[in-house]
């Protein structure tokens, strides 16, 4: 996490200063000589005063210093907890969450067969209330779904060699009728509470407790970045926006709030769903005159102000009203902004060629215009007027040096955090046509909350691999820990999978290896689980090279049926001509 004490980044550079730069020097071919537009005389418009030098130019207050003794990772947070990915998801997704869930799926569903008395079927099965073990699996494969793409949900049932779904789906895991019925009263609110008038009463209770757990894991350090996602729906609803920018065009516009830093970019601290404009009006007086957009940044900025941070939103945000209220809640702003509120027309009017800028300041604001490919206006209370030094290379080792607004760099380093979580989570996050708009929101924010798993256990606890991999062992670790039929057929996968087969030879050259019963639906007996803890145990999995074919329930325990003394005190393996004192090498 980033503190006040490693902030000296963002002390202003003076022109011609190198910065980092994207190529070495070695094969400079052309240098591009970029200078400010030449202002020998400041000119005033409203408190607006262009910058002619610089390096003369100061904000007329000191900026306002960070001060949040709790910012960085919770110190009362046991990091044991996060032992395995599965064990740092389910920090998020806990049993007070998955309680809940079950709670208002129940309710759902009593609801449902009270309104239809004759009615006791759903999907062909007897309902009965599903457990939290049951919620995990279903989730699960959720997860296995949004990695796992098929074009209908009932495919991944299927036993078509070509077209059907993983192994995992499977009668032994959860049945494709009861997976659908869960889905069926899946809610994220109880039921009872549901007001039909009110869509977030659909969904917000759900995001209460996933925010909660987000917030209470870390908090933001001084820099924070803030940006709208839209999710996918096409249906009708009444708080669907359209937006020609996005990838899903249409949809549930939810605007986020991320960490703005190398180690949490993609963090979601804080969210919120656009219903309409009223649920975003602060309770303060000096921010009645905010409009809706700058509402949004407020609202979510709510816990964070007053702290010295510093914000940095798009054009849809930014203006100088908004910066002017922050400066009084000792909070500093930087974005792009339009034309039409903030920049004054002293720098408007001006005429840039290619990388020329002009500044503008007006008390502790500081507005640059800066010719690009195309016109830039960004808005800063936060940084002085200067330049960084940058290099392009293009093809045929071409370099060129080129001089870049401070303040335009430092936005485009410190803005991508919302971008790059929506860049994680597009391949995965399950998108079905068929499902209920809060349905598609659930188990969107679902993965959402997966992502913040994954950045703060890849940062607290070293994890090298990608997000796929962390979704993988996430899926793998809940199927396993809540259901035997996952657990078994992962551990015969996973024994296939080696490189030499676990099978084990003595003397006599038996073959003992751990296998399945042929015949669908025969079981025997554990052996160890018999003479260890004196209680039987049904399976389908035995040792044919053993007498009797003993049934053993695990891989540990077909382990420890050959490597330990439980061979040599059962007396059903006394039988001529097998050895019985002898254990059998592994």
């Amino acid at each position: 996490m980033e503190s006040s004490s490693n902030d000296s980044s963002d002390e202003v550079y003076s022109p011609g200063v190198s910065g980092e730069s994207e190529t070495s020097s070695d094969s400079i071919d052309e240098l591009s000589d970029m200078n400010l537009l030449d202002n020998n005389e400041p000119i005033e418009e409203a408190g607006w005063r262009l910058v002619s030098d610089i390096f003369a130019d100061t904000r007329p207050e000191p900026p306002p210093a960070f001060s949040d003794p709790h910012a960085g990772v919770n110190d009362r947070l046991d990091k044991k907890q996060f032992s395995s990915p599965g064990a740092a998801f389910r920090y998020f997704f806990d049993d007070e969450v998955i309680y809940t869930m079950c709670n208002w799926i129940n309710k759902r569903a009593t609801v449902y067969f009270e309104a239809n008395p004759d009615k006791s079927k759903v999907h062909g099965l007897t309902w009965h209330p599903v457990t939290p073990d049951e919620l995990y699996v279903f989730l699960g494969l959720i997860i296995v779904m949004g990695v796992v793409k098929l074009p209908d949900m009932h495919m991944y049932w299927s036993h078509n060699v070509i077209f059907g779904g993983p192994e995992i789906f499977s009668h032994e895991v959860m049945s494709r009728n009861r997976f659908f019925s869960i889905l069926k009263f899946l809610r994220f609110a109880s039921p009872d509470l549901v007001d039909k008038n009110n869509p977030h009463t659909r969904i917000e209770p759900y995001l209460d407790l996933l925010r909660d757990r987000c917030q209470t894991l870390i908090r933001p350090s001084r820099h924070i970045a803030i940006d709208e996602a839209l999710v996918l729906w096409k249906g009708r609803l009444g708080f669907r926006q359209v937006s020609k920018t996005k990838r899903a065009h249409f949809g549930v516009k939810v605007f986020v709030l991320c960490p703005s830093g190398e180690r949490w970019d993609g963090y979601s601290w804080n969210y919120a769903l656009y219903y309409d404009k009223s649920n975003f009006k602060i309770d303060d007086p000096n921010a009645s005159q905010l409009t809706v957009s700058e509402d949004i940044v407020v609202y979510l900025m709510k816990d964070l102000l007053d702290q010295g941070r510093h914000i940095i939103t798009d054009n849809w945000y930014t203006s100088s009203r908004l910066s002017d209220y922050l400066l009084t809640r000792d909070t500093m702003l930087t974005g792009v902004v339009r034309s039409g509120r903030g920049p004054p027309t002293i720098i408007q009017k001006e005429k840039l060629e290619k990388n020329q800028a002009v500044f503008a300041r007006k008390n502790n604001t500081l507005v640059v215009k800066y010719q690009d490919k195309i016109e830039v206006t960004v808005l800063t209370t936060k940084y002085n007027a200067g330049m960084v030094e940058k290099t392009k290379t293009y093809f045929g080792n071409k370099t060129v040096f080129f001089n870049k607004p401070l303040h335009i760099d430092k936005y485009n380093k410190k803005m991508g955090s919302v971008d790059l979580a929506d860049q994680l989570l597009e391949p995965y996050v399950m998108q079905r046509k068929s499902l209920a708009w809060f349905k598609k929101l659930g188990i969107h924010f679902m993965f959402r909350t997966l992502l913040n798993a994954f950045v703060f256990y890849r940062n607290e606890c070293l994890f090298s691999g990608d997000f796929l991999d962390f979704i993988m062992a996430v899926s793998t670790e809940w199927l396993r820990e809540n259901s035997r039929g996952a657990n078994e057929m992962l551990t015969q996968a996973e024994m296939k999978s080696m490189k030499k087969p676990m099978k084990l030879k003595n003397e006599m050259e038996v073959v003992h290896e751990w296998v399945r019963h042929e015949k669908r639906g025969k079981q025997k007996r554990c052996r160890v689980c018999f003479s260890k803890e004196k209680k039987r145990k049904d399976t389908t999995n035995y040792c044919p090279g053993c007498p009797g074919e003993p049934g053993l329930c695990s891989v540990d325990h077909f382990k420890e049926w050959h490597t330990g003394s439980t061979v040599a005190d059962d007396p059903r393996t006394h039988t001529s001509g097998v050895p019985t004192k002898k254990k059998c090498r592994v």
